[in-house]
């Protein structure tokens, strides 16, 4: 998928890739996309919706800066561009991040 868009300067802008949207971020800037379960409730940006970070955050500490009580973080599994990925991972500009939990009961 080729994403189509008038850019009047294509150096200051990427392209991004998500799933079948595509976004187009400042190239100065560290962004990522952040989507998560509904059973998952943030006070903060909605699900699919693009979020500035800072260089060299882990998701560690993105679910810090979340708000995600500590005693809650250790059963999100944090996916990252459809891989799973540890908490140590280092975010790059333009990653898409998912935030799943498991789901029991019968």
């Amino acid at each position: 998928m080729v994403c189509k868009s008038e850019i009047r300067n294509p150096k200051f802008f990427l392209p991004i890739r998500i799933g079948i949207r595509c976004a187009f971020v400042h190239a100065d800037s560290m962004k990522i996309v952040l989507e998560y379960v509904a059973m998952l409730k943030l006070d903060g940006p909605a699900t699919g919706s693009t979020m500035p970070i800072q260089e060299g955050t882990t998701i560690a500490a993105l679910l810090e800066q979340l708000g995600i009580p500590e005693r809650h973080r250790s059963v999100i599994s944090p996916f990252v561009n459809n891989r799973q990925v540890s908490r140590s991972y280092i975010l790059r500009d333009g990653d898409c991040v998912f935030l799943s939990m498991p789901i029991g009961g019968g």
